[in-house]
């Protein structure tokens, strides 16, 4: 309501200069997003996301004020898209300026091609930065981890079965898929995702774990 509010009376304000209603609506579109929306996306990926894959911000660092940030940092996807959307800024900035004085309908084709640009490159992030975390919990994308991810109220967590060695292995679709042997009771199983093939001067003992019926071994 605070949001729209402040809009409409920006517009009251600006009606005699469209290029800036169609500047401040998209500056106050860009910065609703920041204040409300990354924050839930930025909870729900950062806990199983790779802290490899981490960076700790050193530009900008206003725009994550409204972030409890975890110790992790930043997903890389979040900070890059972040930088490239506010650098868009200027040359955005210069073009609606300029077209304000040629065609005040192409300034509004501008405003409207910058907020697409902003909702499709978060909707970008969304998916490379929540892929890495999916796959960092549940291993595999199929239809019971699909089931687990968005159906439960609560992520699951891991369970760990036990020791287990490799007795052979197949490389499907990129992932590696093994039969293995328990090392406490000798027993077989097969189709399991082994999530790093260890080199030969490494433990052969893996450590089975189970999550929403995926086997795996790491």
């Amino acid at each position: 309501m605070i949001i729209f509010l402040e809009i409409l009376i920006l517009i009251l304000l600006s009606i005699k200069h469209m290029y800036l209603t169609f500047w401040l609506l998209s500056l106050s579109y860009f910065k609703s997003y920041h204040t409300w929306s990354k924050e839930k996306d930025y909870r729900r990926i950062i806990i199983d996301y790779p802290v490899s894959d981490c960076v700790k911000p050193k530009k900008f660092k206003f725009l994550y004020k409204e972030l409890e940030l975890s110790d992790k940092g930043i997903p890389k996807e979040m900070y890059y898209i972040d930088l490239l959307q506010l650098y868009g800024l200027i040359p955005y900035t210069i073009i609606l300026f300029a077209f304000s004085f040629i065609n005040k309908d192409l300034s509004l084709l501008t405003a409207m091609v910058y907020v697409l640009f902003i909702a499709s490159s978060e909707v970008v992030c969304e998916l490379t930065a929540g892929r890495k975390s999916f796959y960092a919990r549940y291993k595999l994308l199929n239809w019971q981890t699909f089931k687990c991810a968005y159906n439960s109220s609560k992520d699951p967590e891991p369970e760990k079965i036990g020791s287990c060695e490799i007795v052979d292995k197949v490389k499907r679709r990129g992932k590696y898929f093994a039969t293995i042997k328990m090392v406490e009771t000798g027993r077989m199983k097969s189709e399991v995702l082994i999530t790093r093939v260890r080199r030969e001067d490494e433990s052969s003992v893996y450590t089975l774990y189970k999550i929403c019926n995926v086997f795996y071994a790491e």
